[in-house]
């Protein structure tokens, strides 16, 4: 702080009045010290409008720039001249100054800060902005937010909580994977759409580094897995162009923004975090009893006028057919169990802070078996800064370790499709019952074996320096690790007996790593003339990854106990043994003037360098504009009470996108699949071309900004479009080539235009009661916008000009013929035959129409309530495209009930099959039309968080928290599968889960 303009000059004058009303006569000194005020010590206390003491409040000499900090009881001593002011500050309190006046007691009250538009600070990346002067769409989750669910992933609580941010969570078991879609699809490329992410200023990883030749049947795990959300204070989704251009090339889809937690001044103080609780499925599928799954076998078998026989009817020949298992319950009936220890210590004075944590969580199971993650993880946060307050220091560093045996969803299909008399799993001596080889055994599925271990690693060093009054020099060093070996066994014990003999014990293994360092040195230059205030921001990024991956495997063991030893096989095939290196490189630069607090202009712009490109192609130059106009602060709106704020803001500019992979542009040569004569090969499988370049983002945003009632009601809606073009993937190529593609850019371009819209309220806010409501509705519309000769491309059976990314085409379903029984579907070209592609036809798309979610919360005293409800419009997927024809060894939905059984009947089934015939291949052809298509719209209880600040006398110097949450509590769909929000019935659908918590503070 600096000093006041105001004392430095009252102490010369003091002393030039003193001087020259002294006699003439009297002696002149030959030299003069400075007279300094007197000083002495007060003393005071701090509280709470209730009286309550304040601890760690900073007191601050406003001449000295020296201070303190109140004791845990309020009070505190500092030494001050009579006329000095004491300023008093606080996080969430109104800073308040204080002149002493001569007096040595000062005893004051605090108020609490009420949030206003200009109070909320949005972390932008690489500055912040406050909610009122901001000109691009941010939006902002805390730590509040955050610790109401019972996460183990930190994109879980944005689900329904953010407009134009589609989260979808891809399976019920722990570790797995997020989707996430900011804004839309922008790429052909199905790895092309990962949003940035970036956790304390350095990027992460968006795709998992295990590897489905080797995890395949594991649960594909997300590395956002490997952050606590404990550890998070706030997340930001930069969505617009003026908010992503900062980031260039990396920004195309948006970026993810993570900060995690800092400590904070005063004494020290410790948190004990403790959580635990359970999960299950919500709910089944109604599928058939036993009574008339045999009814359906029987009638497959008269209308095919075949005989069942031990071989092709198990079912009905050899089981027992009064035994009936609802093998949902058997094999996803399990509860899941849920651990967690979070211990944080935080603390410090004016200068310098800390915060060090630590903790344990542990996840178990729905299935039938002990599988499960457990992590550890750490952080540790040091921030410093000078007395003069010129120099500032943040060192951070956050650890997660995690071992998990977690098998995936393998027995999801068993749970469905297995007959409801289907044996025993296991004989009278806890044996796999094979039942004389009739049958697979679901649960031999649990004697393969998984184990992986991934360690993650983020740190980053923070320093800057203010040499001059508004001009800050800073740099940025960060550097993140993540690696993963994990190992999958498939022993004799988990194969059919009467496969064993041609089907060897196998072992596959990973070992890959991902590092990542980066360097940014900044600096910033702030001044104000009258009205006009102008921050100029100029950077550079240094930016290199290094990946390795390394898969094998291993076949012919003589023992399932020696497995683990790859030694021991006889057999060893390397699947992938590389390692490749991304270097990024950038120069940015921002200005953003403001003019009398109301007009926001913001310019940026960014040249990158990438080395997934050729030479001569590597650099793509981006930038953005961005204003805002308050039209509330013009004088012809007055103070009016009704609209007390109004802001217009837009934004227009491009962003690149390099998501291709590395050495895309070089000739690959791999390993021939049929070695000859034991000797090795090389065959080519890429070609040389060094001509493609950056893909592109035209991002265009209008939004409107409104508050009512002193800001009560605060309403924000927003229309963008955003269009993505020379797309980066594969060009189709003649056949005598030899390729079928090679990379280039086509001349496509994919559309994403959208409504935002969202509403916070303060319903009712008064001393002892609280409620708040906030709501959020997006409307997307994506379509491939054009894409010269796409009838001869290799896309021309996937992508429609005009229509979404997701579009679905195939034959158009008419009904079940009343004479054959047998399926129907519309003869486009009158030909009397149903072929492909002559009779497809487009028929919908499984893309989100709109989505959005509603959020309460009520306070009253120390009993807090919140819940959130999320829901979409969309179409998915049947559950039944999951299960074979009707009639086969195999469970159906009773929806089939409904079937055809003689001429003149009108159904929507038709007849049922026994085995491969012509009504059994019209089935295929079913779940190619528009059959499957049906409406997986939901309304979902996503949240409910209960709590209770137990009331404790002052003198315990504890906080006592204690709360209930529950998670997909109910749902209301017309979808008939498990899981509105994953349609097709194939993965473990979102638990149902209950956590009880308990948090201290001391």
């Amino acid at each position: 702080m600096k000093k006041s303009p105001k004392h430095t000059r009252r102490i010369p004058l003091f002393l030039l009045i003193y001087l020259l009303s002294m006699p003439l006569t009297a002696a002149e000194p030959t030299a003069h010290k400075p007279i300094e005020p007197p000083q002495s010590m007060v003393h005071g206390k701090v509280t709470d409008t209730e009286g309550q003491p304040l601890a760690g409040v900073n007191i601050t000499v406003e001449s000295s720039n020296q201070g303190t900090i109140s004791e845990l009881d309020g009070s505190f001593t500092v030494q001050a001249a009579p006329d000095d002011v004491l300023l008093f500050t606080m996080v969430g309190l109104k800073p308040l100054t204080m002149p002493i006046a001569g007096r040595d007691v000062i005893i004051l009250q605090m108020e609490e800060e009420v949030t206003q538009l200009g109070e909320v600070v949005l972390n932008a990346g690489y500055y912040t902005v406050s909610e009122r002067e901001r000109t691009g769409s941010i939006e902002k989750l805390t730590s509040a937010d955050i610790e109401k669910q019972p996460i183990s992933n930190p994109l879980a609580p944005l689900q329904g909580r953010m407009p134009g941010v589609y989260v979808q969570q891809s399976t019920g078991l722990p570790g797995g994977d997020f989707k996430i879609r900011i804004r839309g699809t922008n790429s052909l490329r199905p790895n092309g759409n990962e949003p940035l992410y970036i956790i304390d200023g350095v990027p992460f990883p968006s795709t998992a580094i295990t590897d489905s030749r080797v995890g395949s049947a594991s649960v594909t795990s997300s590395p956002l897995n490997n952050i606590n959300p404990m550890d998070i204070a706030s997340m930001e989704i930069l969505k617009d162009a003026d908010a992503t251009a900062i980031y260039g090339s990396r920004g195309a889809n948006g970026v993810v923004l993570i900060t995690t937690k800092k400590g904070n001044t005063g004494k020290l103080k410790f948190n004990v975090h403790l959580q635990t609780g359970t999960a299950r499925i919500a709910h089944n599928m109604d599928l058939l009893n036993t009574e008339q799954y045999l009814q359906m076998r029987e009638e497959a078998f008269a209308n095919d006028n075949a005989v069942p026989t031990p071989a092709n009817a198990p079912d009905l020949t050899v089981w027992d057919r009064d035994r009936h298992t609802d093998w949902q319950d058997e094999l996803l009936g399990g509860t899941a169990h849920m651990n967690n220890v979070q211990l944080s210590a935080s603390g410090g004075n004016a200068q310098t802070t800390f915060r060090l944590a630590g903790g344990f969580r542990n996840e178990t199971t729905i299935l039938p078996a002990s599988f499960g993650v457990k992590k550890i993880n750490g952080s540790l946060n040091l921030n410093h800064r000078s007395l003069d307050g010129r120099f500032n220091a943040t060192v951070t560093a956050n650890f997660v370790h995690d071992q998990s045996d977690m098998l995936s969803g393998l027995l999801l299909f068993p749970a469905l499709k297995l007959a409801p008399n289907a044996p025993e799993p296991y004989d009278e001596n806890g044996d796999l019952n094979w039942a004389d080889n009739t049958w697979s055994n679901p649960l031999a599925e649990l004697e393969k074996k998984y184990k992986s271990s991934t360690a993650n690693l983020i740190t980053n060093a923070h320093i800057a320096y203010r040499p001059l009054p508004g001009l800050e020099l800073s740099s940025a060093l960060g550097y993140n690790t993540l690696s993963a070996r994990e190992s999958q066994y498939t022993p004799h014990a988990s194969i059919r007996p009467s496969y064993r003999a041609f089907t060897p014990r196998s072992a596959n293994r990973n070992t890959s790593a991902v590092d990542t360092w980066i360097w940014e040195p900044q600096i910033t230059y702030e001044t104000a003339l009258g009205k006009f205030r102008l921050t100029t921001m100029a950077g550079a990024t240094l930016q290199k990854t290094t990946a390795q991956r390394y898969v094998v495997n291993a076949k012919g063991f003589n023992s399932d106990a020696l497995m683990e030893n790859f030694q021991a096989a006889t057999t060893l095939q390397i699947y992938e043994d590389s390692e490749t290196e991304y270097k990024y490189q950038a120069i940015f630069a921002r200005a953003n003037l403001s003019i009398d607090g109301t007009y926001f202009f913001n310019l940026t712009g960014r040249r990158d360098g990438s080395s997934r490109f050729g030479p001569g192609r590597q650099y793509g130059n981006f930038g953005a504009l961005g204003a805002a106009w308050i039209f509330t602060n013009e004088r012809i709106f007055g103070n009016g009470t009704v609209l007390s704020f109004g802001k217009l803001r837009g934004s227009y500019g491009t962003t690149g996108n390099d998501q291709i992979g590395n050495y895309q542009y070089l000739n690959l040569w791999s390993p021939v699949s049929q070695p000859y004569q034991n000797i090795s090969g090389l065959a080519p499988s890429r070609l040389y071309n060094p001509n493609f370049g950056w893909e592109t983002n035209t991002k265009l945003e209008a939004a409107l900004d409104l508050g009512f009632f002193n800001d009560r009601l605060m309403l924000s809606a927003g229309y963008f479009q955003n269009r993505s073009s020379d797309q980066l993937v594969g060009l189709p190529l003649p056949g005598t080539t030899g390729f079928t593609t090679v990379q280039s850019n086509l001349p496509a371009t994919v559309e994403n235009t959208g409504w935002e819209f969202q509403l916070t309220t303060k319903n009712v806010e008064t001393d002892n009661f609280q409620w708040n409501t906030s709501m959020n509705l997006s409307i997307l519309r994506n379509r491939l916008l054009e894409y010269p000769d796409l009838e001869n491309s290799p896309y021309a059976s996937t992508y429609v000009v005009g229509e979404p990314l997701s579009v679905q085409s195939g034959y158009r379903y008419t009904g079940v013929h009343p004479t054959t029984g047998v399926y129907e579907f519309e003869d486009v070209n009158g030909d009397g035959f149903l072929s492909f592609p002559d009779d497809v036809q487009v028929l919908g798309d499984l893309s989100v129409d709109f989505f959005g979610g509603v959020q309460n919360t009520f306070q009253w005293g120390g009993l807090g309530l919140e819940f959130l409800v999320q829901g979409a419009k969309q179409m998915g997927t049947s559950a039944a495209f999951t299960f074979d024809p009707p009639g086969f060894l195999s469970n159906q939905p009773i929806e089939v009930l409904d079937r055809w059984q003689e001429p003149g009947d009108v159904a929507n089934v038709q007849r049922y099959a026994s085995t491969y015939n012509a009504a059994a291949f019209t089935y295929y052809d079913l779940l190619v039309s528009d059959y499957p298509l049906v409406d997986a719209s939901f309304l979902r209880l996503r949240n409910v968080s209960l709590s209770y600040d137990i009331p404790l006398p002052s003198r315990a110097k504890i906080g006592v928290r204690c709360y209930l949450q529950g998670q997909n509590l109910v749902t209301i769909t017309n979808y008939k599968g498990l899981d509105p929000e994953n349609p097709g019935a194939n993965q473990i659908p979102n638990l149902k889960q209950y956590t009880l918590g308990l948090q201290l503070n001391f």
